[in-house]
């Protein structure tokens, strides 16, 4: 696939996911994971091919647990690791806003922490990457 064919497809993946909450449901079924991952690796030259890719990526991760789980089980972690990585400040601005937006925003959202010296990583995937 060309580059401006896959941007222009990532883009309306993305759009499509963040505005259609049965999108969002309905997309992890036909196992998206792979081929948006690939869009975020290394080989991926362009910029923005990985920034399409990280806006699609959102959308289908946005208040979806089923699909935050699936990225642990798909080496997403590491593409992410790899984002944070890569020169473009557009791209590692994008990969850590949405790092930030898996976080647990309430105390309510946190394991019982109390009795524990050091947090479960499993509890949390996506800190592994940091």
């Amino acid at each position: 696939m060309n580059d401006t064919l896959e941007m222009q497809t990532l883009r309306i993946i993305g759009t499509m996911l963040r505005n259609t909450p049965a999108a969002q449901l309905a997309y992890p079924d036909l196992d998206p994971l792979p081929t948006l991952l690939k869009s975020l690796s290394p080989s991926s030259d362009s910029a923005e091919t990985r920034s399409r890719a990280l806006y699609a990526l959102s959308g289908l991760l946005k208040l979806n647990a089923a699909a935050v789980q699936m990225i642990g089980m798909a080496s997403g972690w590491s593409a992410l690791r790899m984002c944070l990585e890569y020169s473009e400040i557009r791209v590692r601005r994008q990969t850590t806003f949405l790092l930030n937006t898996l976080l647990p925003t309430s105390s309510s959202q946190l394991p019982n922490l109390r009795n524990r010296t050091t947090p479960n990583p499993h509890e949390f995937p996506c800190l592994d990457v940091l």
